[in-house]
């Protein structure tokens, strides 16, 4: 769980902003994801 006030009602937070509310398990690709260049405003 990725964000604060999920239907399953966890605690979690997500201070990327770029989280689903739901991640699989792993790590590396969490960081991948977190860690990606912004996409540029149009």
């Amino acid at each position: 769980m990725c964000r604060a006030g999920t239907r399953f009602g966890l605690p979690a937070k997500d201070r990327s902003g770029r989280l689903d509310e739901s991640e699989p398990a792993d790590l590396a690709a969490l960081l991948r994801k977190i860690n990606a260049p912004a996409a540029p405003i149009a």
